[in-house]
């Protein structure tokens, strides 16, 4: 696990920045750096190294074939590296190293831009051919891991953090509807960020740039397959436990400490016990509060017990927030609605000598355990009533929840995810910005609409809404961002192409049970699992932000945001919407 950033320009000036590019992200590759050059062409690659598997100087990055045509710098972990190490040797490819990042190197030579689907792996990457000037880059086919890139003019950068990017400019201009963006959503959704012009590359898409024609090609590499479904639910409940059972063992592979993140939720509780089918000495960590309705140390002493780990427990409280509050803006990278519980997680699990953990990301996604799943069907029957009906009826409803309607003026898959998880509706988000109504729609309508598959079912479509827009966008940048921040990578066994790949092929009416979410992994597990753990309601994990904001200096607030200032100190407002001012800059 890495940080990467690549510079092309004709600017010899330019190109020597890639040192400020890089250290730029040392947080998140605290165990080397190297660097590339090519004058004559105008590329300069640049990576920061965080050692997981085979911590030799051999892995060192970046890292040339031997012939010293291709060099790559490489971000992630490519699980099963070994079975295409024995292809290429097949091949007649010889290896210098154990590491996964050479076999990377090698498939793209063998197979090229094929080789990437060929991956069951997270990553981004970035590989220069020297003599046909040709810089290709990469990201895995979930967006695991974060790969944002910039081309105006004879310029083109790339960097694993929006901070790099800064380093060229550090007056880099933001885009003009982020804060539209980021009120609605809590994030600013991808290919946007905050920074004008910088785009996130697609997940399961490369990107080809001919240097020497400064022209570039952007497409996807992953293949729509039409998938035999599993119609029968005890077929479903043993492939989902045969896959997600190698799916662990798989990413257990380190040459480093590897523990597991134990909230006390079916999910982490699932993971921890197959870790601990194939790892003795186990660490566990989690963290708890001294707030008895948000904290779950009975649940995670319960699992933690039930398999022997070596667990920890650590107790964030008010204080802490208060004292790390800069830092965690700063570890953000932009500004987002999640990640603090994160960044705390990640800062303990280095100080007990870990490097990579198991995350439980992914699973409420694929299996239905948010309780947008519960009312997809009404939602889909109001979407069907003309607006102006809805219009109507809002002037009588006051809640937030449900001028969250509001956003049904149009159809659009992002509409929809925002009638669920939607921060402020399209009229306060005007009022807040000092903007007219049209100008919120005007820029939301910017944004690309998800593609969906409307032969599916509602529940499908709820399903990749949720996996597309709400956990790539908000729960995999945070991990990635405030993991990286402490030196630590975090990987997740539900996102397993493999496990995917099985869960995509089981009939719906198997898969969601609205009135009981994620039920096959609970019938697939709960045998092994204490019965406190799956037989209760599920309990989202978060800080006690709403008392710990209450006592908190607040620096943001502004002439059209005195309202909210006044009705959270009332009680009447959520946390999450003066989290969100409080970033509003």
């Amino acid at each position: 696990m890495c940080r990467i950033a690549a510079i092309v320009s004709k600017d010899t000036q330019l190109l020597h920045k890639i040192d400020s590019m890089r250290d730029s992200m040392y947080r998140g590759g605290p165990d080397d750096a190297g660097k590339y050059i090519d004058s004559s062409h105008g590329v300069a690659l640049g990576h920061r190294r965080l050692s997981l598997l085979d911590v030799s100087s051999a892995a060192a990055q970046p890292m040339h074939d031997a012939t010293g045509r291709y060099q790559l710098i490489f971000n992630g972990e490519l699980y099963n590296y070994q079975e295409l190490k024995s292809d290429l040797l097949a091949l007649g490819y010889n290896f210098k190293s154990h590491s996964d990042t050479e076999v990377v190197l090698y498939a793209f030579i063998a197979w090229g831009v094929a080789a990437f689907e060929k991956f069951n792996a997270m990553f981004a990457l970035a590989i220069y051919d020297t003599v046909d000037a040709i810089l290709t880059i990469a990201r895995d086919e979930v967006g695991i891991k974060p790969l944002y890139y910039y081309h105006q003019s004879t310029t083109f950068l790339i960097a694993s953090e929006l901070r790099a990017f800064k380093t060229i400019n550090s007056d880099w201009p933001k885009d003009v509807n982020w804060s539209i963006y980021f009120l609605a959503f809590g994030f600013i959704p991808e290919p946007y960020t905050q920074l004008k012009d910088v785009f996130a590359l697609l997940p399961g898409h490369y990107l080809q740039l001919n240097v020497n024609k400064n022209a570039f090609k952007q497409e996807k590499y992953t293949k729509t397959k039409k998938q035999v479904l599993i119609s029968d639910e005890y077929d479903a409940i043993q492939q989902l436990r045969t896959q997600l059972t190698a799916s662990v063992k798989r990413q257990l592979v380190a040459d480093a400490p590897i523990g597991v993140f134990l909230s006390g939720g079916i999910d982490s509780s699932v993971l921890t016990f197959l870790a601990s089918c194939f790892k003795d000495n186990l660490k566990t960590l989690s963290i708890a509060f001294d707030h008895k309705e948000l904290n779950e140390e009975f649940y995670q002493k319960a699992v933690a017990d039930a398999y022997g780990t070596e667990h920890y427990s650590f107790k964030v409280t008010a204080s802490n927030f208060y004292e790390h509050l800069d830092d965690i803006k700063l570890a953000m990278d932009q500004p987002s609605n999640d990640g603090v519980n994160t960044y705390f997680i990640s800062k303990y699990a280095r100080q007990i000598g870990l490097k990579t953990v198991l995350s439980g990301i992914g699973a409420d996604e694929l299996l239905g355990g948010y309780p947008s799943f519960k009312h997809v069907g009404s939602l889909h029957q109001l979407a069907e009533l003309p607006f102006f009906t809805i219009q109507v009826a809002l002037q009588f409803l006051s809640s937030d929840k449900w001028k969250r309607l509001s956003y049904l003026y149009s159809q659009k898959q992002n509409n929809f995810y925002l009638v669920n998880r939607g921060i402020f509706p399209p009229s306060q988000i005007a009022s807040i910005l000092g903007c007219s109504l049209q100008d919120v729609k005007f820029g939301l309508n910017q944004l690309q609409d998800i593609p969906i598959d409307n032969d599916t079912s509602l529940l499908e479509q709820n399903a990749w809404r949720e996996f597309s827009i709400y956990m790539r966008n908000q729960l995999l940048r945070d991990a990635d961002v405030m993991s990286m921040w402490h030196g630590l990578e975090i990987r997740v066994p539900f996102l397993d192409k493999d496990f995917l790949k099985t869960i995509a092929s089981i009939d719906a009416s198997i898969k969601f049970k609205p009135s009981k979410g994620k039920h096959l992994l609970i019938n697939a597990f709960k045998n092994e699992l204490p019965q406190a753990v799956w037989d209760r309601a599920k309990q989202g994990f978060t800080l006690p932000f709403q008392e710990w904001m209450m006592h908190m200096p607040l620096k943001n607030q502004q002439p059209n945001t005195e309202s909210f200032y006044s009705d959270f100190k009332k009680h009447k407002l959520h946390w999450s919407k003066l989290w969100l001012l409080e970033q509003l800059t």
